[in-house]
C-alpha cells in the first residue's frame, strides 16, 4: 500500500500541477465512493493578476472552493482549494486563476472535456447526466461553457458573404433608422 507522501505525489503528477501548488491531503471515503483532494498554493512570491496580467503580491486566500474532477476508479473525485487573491495596483483585489479549471467553473478542464464528449455521444442529456453523475443544471453549464469556447475561437476574417431570408430582411428594413415609413 502506498504511503501518504507517494499518494500525494501521484495526484500532483496526474493533475499536472506546477511547483506553486501541492496536494495537501487525499481523503478516500468508501461509503460515499468519493475521493477528496485538498490542494494548497505554495507560491510565496508574486502571482499574476487575472485582469491585466501584471505580477502582484498575494493579498489573502478566498474561501475554499470545490471542483468536480474525473472519477478515480469509479469514485467521484473532487478537488478543494483556497485560491490566492492578488493585490493589483490597477485592478484591485482579484482571485487568481487556477491551472486545473476555468474561472467560475465548478468542473476541472479534464472533467469538462470528458463531459462534453459524453454529452455529444449520448442518446439524450438524461443518459449523459446519469453517466457523468451530474444534474441537469450541471450538464447545461457544461454545454454553455463549450459553446462559449467555440464562439470565442471563431474568426470572421475569412467571412465574405451573409444570407438573409425575406422575413428577416423585411424586419430589418422596418426597424432601420433609414426607413422612411
Amino acid at each position: 500500500m502506498p504511503n501518504d507522501q507517494s499518494l500525494r505525489a501521484h495526484y500532483h503528477l496526474l493533475l499536472g500541477l506546477n511547483k506553486d501548488w501541492e496536494v495537501e491531503e487525499v481523503k478516500l471515503s468508501m461509503e460515499a465512493r468519493a475521493v477528496h483532494i485538498r490542494l494548497r498554493h505554495t507560491g510565496r512570491s508574486a502571482v499574476i493578476c487575472p485582469g491585466c496580467q501584471s505580477r502582484c503580491s498575494i493579498f489573502d486566500h478566498a474561501p475554499e472552493r470545490k471542483w468536480r474532477h474525473l472519477d478515480t476508479m469509479q469514485f467521484e473525485t473532487e478537488l478543494r482549494a483556497r485560491v490566492p487573491r492578488c493585490q493589483c495596483e490597477r485592478c484591485g483585489v482579484k482571485t487568481i486563476g487556477v491551472p486545473w479549471a476555468d474561472k467560475h467553473s465548478p468542473f476541472t478542464w479534464m472533467f469538462e472535456a470528458f463531459g462534453v464528449a459524453v454529452l455529444q455521444s449520448a442518446a439524450s442529456t438524461i443518459e449523459a447526466c446519469a453517466l457523468l453523475r451530474i444534474g441537469w443544471e450541471g450538464a447545461q453549464r457544461l454545454m454553455d461553457r463549450a459553446v462559449q469556447r467555440g464562439l470565442a475561437r471563431r474568426s470572421l476574417e475569412d467571412f465574405e458573404h451573409a444570407g438573409m431570408d425575406e422575413k428577416a430582411s423585411a424586419a430589418a428594413m422596418t426597424t432601420s433608422p433609414r426607413s422612411t415609413t
